[in-house]
């Protein structure tokens, strides 16, 4: 669920519960997403940059969304980070994923510890 650290998900205020999980993790996985920590797209340098997480879990990623047929044209891996991200952005993202005018690169992860703010 999370590393602890400032390069992974952010930690909840609340425990996780297993009526709600589903829900929270969902939460969370948009929180992350729509920070510069899972997610920053620079249009001007035509970059989408992602989390070095993503190619942690390469073969969970393929392996759950890789048979999606949106972003054929990018590599398996790319394809199915794609696929899982487009849920969590805004429709004007998800159209500028559909072009082809931009590279994906990765984030190196920020290991410093992640501190709930006092």
């Amino acid at each position: 669920l999370s590393y602890a650290s400032m390069g992974g998900a952010f930690l909840r205020n609340e425990p996780y519960y297993p009526d709600r999980l589903d829900r929270q993790l969902d939460e969370q996985a948009g929180k992350f997403l729509s920070s510069p920590r899972g997610l920053r797209i620079d249009k001007t340098k035509k970059i989408i940059f992602l989390s070095d997480i993503f190619n942690w879990y390469k073969p969970v990623f393929i392996e759950k969304y890789g048979s999606i047929k949106r972003f054929r044209n990018r590599q398996p891996d790319i394809q199915s980070y794609l696929n899982f991200i487009v849920n969590y952005v805004s429709p004007d993202n998800v159209g500028y994923f559909e072009s082809d005018n931009y590279r994906v690169e990765f984030q190196l992860y920020d290991w410093h510890l992640n501190e709930q703010p006092q």
